[in-house]
């Protein structure tokens, strides 16, 4: 029988900073942009559907690839990542 180590590193860290660094883009370019100009509020526009898409890749691949091993391993965090998923989708 091999002995099995821990190993410590956080696979969240990076990609959530990036998405809360982005998610305070929006926002900050939301609360910036003249109304009354139309190419402001256009590219306001696309960076609102790019980021609703990179959202949905995110949950996805989390369900796919990561939400199997947090069930085996950790089912009461599965759990709530599974209801946060859930209520996010729902937005």
């Amino acid at each position: 029988m091999t002995d099995l180590q821990q190993v410590s590193h956080d696979l969240y860290l990076d990609i959530h900073k990036g998405i809360r660094r982005d998610l305070f883009a929006l926002t900050e370019r939301a609360g910036s942009v003249d109304p009354s100009f139309r190419s402001g509020r256009v590219d306001l526009a696309e960076h609102l559907d790019r980021t609703v898409d990179v959202l949905v890749q995110h949950a996805h691949h989390e369900d796919t690839y990561a939400q199997p091993s947090i069930e085996k391993f950790l089912p009461d965090l599965a759990a709530e990542i599974e209801t946060d998923h859930e209520r996010i989708e729902a937005r």
